[in-house]
């Protein structure tokens, strides 16, 4: 004890030198003033340093009461500004307010300190000197931020780890399933199995059994038969983001920020050629009728070429002017009948082109922000335009100059619209994270998709008008059913997205730049087997062969993230998990060898 004094005398001698320093010293409140002597001071020291003395034998002891008294003497001070409203603390002819948490700390010091003096008093007498135990709670404090540090930086590791020995875990319950089914007569292995079914962390919901009696209900995994989407080609064709697809027969066209439009095969995964332009291209248009591509971007022209000869068309211009906008070109359709092509600018106009002649028939003002997406209705009769300003505009094409109606209900920008192949629905995806599918004939909302991470930046619809493919800026695309809003699936991949005519394929990009194709199956216990595990990894993985590892690492984690049963509550996900890892280690054994 006669060590651990040092700390309040410590404290005092310091509050004594305080005040032989500044002087007077003194409180000042609504009940008046109140001088702090030498006496004061020194007192207040003694319990700063008591409080000091009683946080390091806390820390030390781990001694829960020392929190209960700082929490006691916060809460006190606290009581007393309360009560005593407005306090201040005044030295050297200056002043300055002391505010309720400032009270709250000044008490919360207090109670340590109280707690320092009875550990003091009550503890027997240490033979350790105090600067001792100084230095060596500051070590232990030290050694404590370099603990919690190092477990920061090794949390991806801890993570692998945990999700290695999950995997482990799924493939001993896949070898005890099997040796189940050998002795599926024997009524004591079903008592054990259950038992250790139990005792693993993650039970998936198909596999719960209920045991009542003794008749133990069957765990056989029956998986449900449904539709799921799966990747099934990847084709690198661009160097830099995707920012648009166009599908006509088995015709991709995508354009890029690398300043080109890309032609594909469907069918074959193949490349056709490419157009190349002077600046970064935002959007991509097919001429169905009369085979037609057209692009626009930075550059502010829309260029179209002719898709059996690969040559340039038209370069349409305003009057008087080598340029097709005053900004950036975002947004291209073309008519069903294709005599018209209908653009969408940063200069908040829309304009109308002739396709035979490369003319400007008309400029759309309205919109008092960029246009970002267009739609037009299978009846060729109305236009639908979203825009950063917020709002969805509804033209009527056959009278160009009657004020649009406009739709409220998005909180951001307006970034994709889409319509319906039968022309019922509306649907519309924003910044603020929701899709909307409104009721194109009364222009009310039908429902709201909000399972989004992020801002929405592409839509599509399949042709049946089932399902609606939602991109993000999460680098996910989740698929709808569009009458109920039910969440169908979650695939690894980016906007932008589009089905192809005949709804085989839906095409998408990746975080790599690549185009991926998905491919809709039925999937049942067996076949999920088969449509995975008959794969080479990398095409399981969703990845090139020769990837770099860590591309390869990436996927495996973010498909692991997906599929997980542990994450993913789907009937398939054990299965397809399975598969995943089954890959990946394929991956580290070709890397061995």
């Amino acid at each position: 004890m006669k060590n651990d004094i040092a700390f309040p005398v410590a404290g005092g001698l310091a509050g004594a030198g305080v005040y032989s320093t500044i002087g007077g010293v003194g409180i000042v409140g609504g009940f008046g003033g109140l001088g702090i002597g030498l006496a004061g001071m020194a007192g207040v020291g003694t319990v700063i340093g008591s409080s000091v003395y009683g946080a390091f034998k806390g820390i030390e002891e781990q001694d829960h009461n020392a929190l209960v008294a700082l929490g006691l003497g916060g809460f006190a001070g606290a009581r007393v500004y309360s009560t005593i409203g407005g306090v201040g603390l005044s030295f050297g002819g200056s002043a300055f307010g002391i505010g309720m948490g400032s009270m709250a700390v000044t008490g919360g010091i207090l109670g340590l300190g109280i707690y320092g003096l009875a550990k003091m008093f009550s503890s027997s007498e240490s033979k350790e000197p105090a600067v001792t135990t100084f230095n060596r709670m500051e070590e232990k404090i030290a050694y404590s931020e370099a603990y919690y540090q190092a477990l920061m930086e090794l949390d991806t590791t801890f993570e692998d780890l945990i999700r290695e020995q999950q995997f482990r875990d799924l493939e001993i319950e896949d070898e005890l399933n099997e040796l189940k089914a050998k002795l599926n007569n024997n009524s004591q292995f079903d008592l054990c199995w259950n038992i250790y079914k139990q005792s693993f962390e993650f039970i998936p919901s198909n596999c719960e059994s209920i045991y009542s009696g003794t008749e133990p209900v069957s765990l056989d995994i029956e998986l449900k038969e449904k539709f799921i989407w799966q990747s099934v080609k990847t084709l690198r064709v661009h160097t830099k983001k995707i920012n648009s697809f166009a599908t006509q027969g088995n015709i991709l066209a995508s354009a890029s920020d690398d300043r080109t439009v890309s032609l594909c095969n469907l069918n074959t995964g193949k490349q056709i050629y490419s157009f190349f332009e002077p600046q970064e291209v935002c959007d991509v248009a097919i001429n169905r009728q009369h085979e037609i591509v057209a692009a626009g971007g930075f550059d502010r022209k829309i260029i179209d070429w002719k898709l059996d000869t690969k040559n340039l068309n038209h370069i349409f211009s305003m009057p008087g002017c080598s340029y097709s906008h005053d900004n950036v070109v975002y947004a291209l359709t073309y008519s069903h009948k294709g005599k018209i092509l209908i653009s969408g600018s940063a200069d908040k106009t829309i304009r109308i082109w002739d396709t035979t002649t490369g003319q400007l028939r008309a400029t759309l003002n309205g919109h008092t922000d960029a246009i970002l997406s267009l739609a037009i209705s299978p009846c060729n009769r109305y236009l639908i335009s979203g825009s950063a300003d917020q709002t969805i505009r509804v033209w009527d094409l056959n009278n160009l100059y009657t004020k649009p109606q406009i739709i409220h209900g998005h909180l951001d920008w307006v970034t994709t619209v889409a319509i319906t192949p039968d022309g019922k629905y509306l649907i519309s995806g924003s910044k603020d994270k929701t899709v909307k599918i409104w009721c194109l004939k009364t222009q009310k909302i039908v429902s709201t998709i909000t399972e989004s991470l992020d801002a929405i930046w592409s839509v599509a619809i399949s042709p049946d008008s089932k399902i609606i493919a939602v991109a993000s800026l999460n680098n996910i695309v989740q698929l709808h059913d569009l009458v109920t809003g039910e969440h169908l699936q979650t695939l690894n991949a980016c906007s932008p997205v589009v089905f192809s005519d005949d709804g085989k394929y839906l095409i998408t990009s990746n975080n790599r730049n690549q185009i991926k194709f998905w491919q809709r199956s039925v999937e049942t216990h067996d076949s999920i087997d088969k449509s995975f595990l008959n794969k080479p990894w990398w095409q399981v993985l969703g990845v090139a062969e020769n990837s770099k590892h860590t591309e390869i690492k990436t996927a495996y984690r973010n498909l692991s993230r997906q599929y997980h049963p542990d994450l993913n509550p789907a009937d398939n996900a054990r299965k397809i998990m399975y598969a995943i890892n089954q890959a990946y280690q394929q991956y580290q054994t070709s890397m061995k060898c």
